[in-house]
């Protein structure tokens, strides 16, 4: 029974791959409607793309469901715990942050998010709305740079601030 049914299938499946229309597939698949750089450029629109990244990495989140645990990482599991504002009295969390026993994927979560995925945008935004160019982008572009690091120098103190993605990075002195 199981044969007739997988052979019907394979004929089924070849009829059908045959039958397949691909005489005007360039047509079908073109870019139309799509969001292009001609488009972008409608509104300032180009200017204006890196800023959804960069404002929703003020506040960890990243707007797609199933991934907002992360943020309670960053915040509650390392910032609130190292610092007493709760406490698990279960002893589950023992061994960690709670009892300045730093877990490193809890402690480096913060850098992780906002070096790998905030930080390219900013640099991006900042490619694009010189201050020459385009000053008001540009000043909003340092403002929500600020606000983005302002949380990271929170936790741990002075942070690769100017040259981000340049050779330009040195440290301070």
């Amino acid at each position: 029974m199981n044969k007739i049914k997988y052979t019907a299938a394979l004929l089924l499946g070849g009829l059908l791959s045959f039958s397949s229309c691909t005489d005007n597939f360039a047509e079908f698949n073109d870019t139309t409607g799509a969001y292009t750089d001609e488009l972008q450029k409608y509104d300032n629109q180009t200017n204006l793309v890196p800023f959804s990244t960069i404002q929703k990495g003020i506040i960890y989140q990243t707007g797609v469901d199933g991934t907002d645990w992360q943020y309670q990482i960053i915040q509650n599991l390392a910032a609130d715990m190292f610092c007493g504002y709760f406490h698990d009295m279960n002893g589950a969390f023992n061994a960690n942050n709670s009892t300045y026993n730093l877990n490193n994927g809890w402690t480096s979560a913060m850098w992780t998010y906002t070096y790998g995925n905030v930080m390219p945008s900013i640099a991006d935004a900042e490619e694009l709305n010189t201050e020459k160019d385009w000053p008001l982008y540009h000043a909003i572009t340092k403002i929500l740079k600020v606000a983005v690091l302002h949380r990271v120098s929170d936790y741990y103190g002075p942070i690769l601030y100017d040259g981000f993605g340049t050779a330009d990075q040195k440290p301070q002195s």
